[in-house]
């Protein structure tokens, strides 16, 4: 590994985690609710990393054209993987809607939506690029942009709730929200243009605040969803503290085992396998054992971790089937 793909890989197996941690304990309440919300930081991580990956790529329409035809055929291939034992013992034809709600993140595939959502930024930014519509900014306007368009977006949330009993989430699949999927991206290609000066001691204390921020600010406001914080200043403040307190800090890989590198490169395979695990363990744990309580949830998490992880590697050590947790 390059000196400083170690971090990244380390920032995108804790983005893995946090998205393993909203599904296994989904919207609830007291300590429950807590620990989902711990997950709200998955998803703005991982497309504050893509951007940050991407700050110095030209992206141009025949890259985001590239982009588009293997993510399709990527989603595809699972559709058929999925769909065609699924249409044989429902006894319909099972593919279109599989492909589609993948899309807009529903289905057995509702987590690929996440490709769907890069794309789409992909082509605004080739169009931007196309019609000379950005223009350089200094770090300090583009986050005072970020904050003002992101709150913004809770606001309208918040408007939406309390008039009509509806959210962004019920109206706009999780792809094309492009001011928060957007935001994250954008601070993570201009994050990799400055340098910051070392506070480890603080950004991790802003990042705890954080974490009892959303849960304080999902109280208050009554919503439980975490994707309804995605715009929220807690996590848009924790977010940017993890990232900084990761990347700061330079990690030698010639101090870390061999198996724990390789364990952090895993996190793709987690994402991808970790609902169909998750989907398994938790119909076992209800035939065997009934409800799932508090306990039940931690020990699932960590037998869904280890078990996407182990698949994984498998999956990695075939030249063909390796290509089902490569995108």
């Amino acid at each position: 590994m390059r000196q400083r793909r170690l971090e990244i890989e380390l920032l995108k197996f804790i983005a893995a985690i946090m998205v393993v941690i909203l599904h296994v304990f989904e919207p609830g309440g007291g300590i429950h609710q807590f620990i989902y919300l711990i997950g709200s930081f998955g998803i703005p991580l991982f497309f504050m990393i893509n951007g940050y990956l991407l700050s110095e790529k030209n992206i141009d329409f025949a890259y985001a054209n590239r982009k588009l035809f293997n993510y399709v055929k990527f989603i595809a291939m699972w559709t058929l993987i999925i769909g065609i034992p699924l249409s044989i013992f429902q006894h319909r034809f099972a593919l279109i809607w599989l492909f589609v709600d993948a899309i807009n993140g529903k289905g057995l595939l509702f987590h690929l939506w996440f490709l769907a959502g890069l794309v789409a930024l992909y082509y605004i930014k080739a169009l931007s690029k196309k019609l000379t519509l950005s223009r350089n900014m200094n770090f300090g306007e583009i986050i005072g942009l970020i904050v003002l368009l992101l709150s913004l977006s809770f606001c309208l949330n918040i408007l939406l709730k309390c008039l009509y009993d509806l959210e962004i989430r019920d109206i706009v699949s999780p792809g094309l929200r492009i001011v928060t999927n957007g935001c994250y991206f954008i601070l993570g290609q201009n994050i990799r243009k400055c340098k910051f000066r070392n506070h480890q001691k603080s950004l991790l204390f802003m990042f705890i605040v954080s974490i009892f921020g959303v849960y304080a600010v999902s109280t208050i406001i009554g919503n439980k969803w975490a994707s309804t914080m995605y715009s929220s200043i807690p996590v848009l403040v924790g977010t940017v503290a993890l990232f900084l307190l990761i990347t700061n800090n330079s990690l030698n890989t010639s101090e870390w085992p061999s198996n724990v590198q390789h364990i952090l490169t895993m996190s793709t395979g987690i994402w991808i396998l970790h609902p169909f695990v998750l989907k398994v363990i938790n119909k076992i744990h209800r035939v065997l054992f009934g409800e799932i309580g508090f306990i039940s949830k931690l020990l699932i998490l960590i037998i869904t971790i280890t078990i996407s992880c182990l698949i994984t590697h498998r999956l990695n050590k075939s030249k063909y089937l390796s290509r089902l947790i490569k995108v």
